[in-house]
């Protein structure tokens, strides 16, 4: 694929990882923590500004959970809603290669999660199906249920692909040819 000069840009919303989460939701209570103390002073610490700095602390761990980050990506195909699904199930599974998979992705089925192959396959009778051309006999663990479903085969990929199976794609030799 070719870079363009003029590469559109489109934003998605990135949950944070689970250590993400952790960190932020710990910040967040040692800030609150560190006010409530200073704001008590030289006061007697009681029993109830703990429970208050225990209630306040689960409102930040809970609140934490859901708060989300801007990310500005190129976009590389023509297919940016598809694209943009297979970047964040990456980002949400802190896969390293969001681009390969959506090299992969496009190369397989040009992004079309509703593709079908039953030209050329061995054996004869065998079909290619969903955003990642899954084989009907090769792959005959991944159900056309997730073979046609974005998440569930995007999932099932970055499983593959971080047990070493990638080179069972065709494409894998035509993206790391480029």
């Amino acid at each position: 694929m070719r870079v363009l000069k003029n590469m559109r840009y489109q934003t998605y919303n990135k949950k944070p990882t689970k250590h993400q989460k952790k960190i932020r939701a710990i910040e967040k209570a040692v800030l609150i923590f560190t006010i409530l103390l200073f704001s008590v002073g030289n006061a007697i610490y009681t029993r109830a500004v703990e429970n208050k700095v225990v209630v306040v602390i689960e409102e930040v761990v809970e609140q934490s959970i859901y708060d989300l980050e801007i990310v500005a990506v190129p976009i590389i195909t023509s297919e940016p809603d598809i694209e943009l699904q297979i970047r964040a199930i990456a980002d949400e599974m802190d896969f390293n290669w969001p681009d390969y998979l959506v090299k992969l992705a496009y190369c397989e089925s040009r992004l079309d999660h509703k593709a079908l192959n039953t030209q050329g396959n061995t054996p004869a009778d065998s079909y290619d199906r969903g955003l990642f051309q899954y084989n009907s006999y090769w792959q005959k663990k991944v159900s056309d249920e997730c073979a046609y479903d974005i998440r569930c085969s995007t999932l099932k990929t970055i499983e593959m692909i971080n047990n070493g199976q990638q080179h069972l794609w065709a494409c894998d030799r035509i993206i790391n040819n480029k």
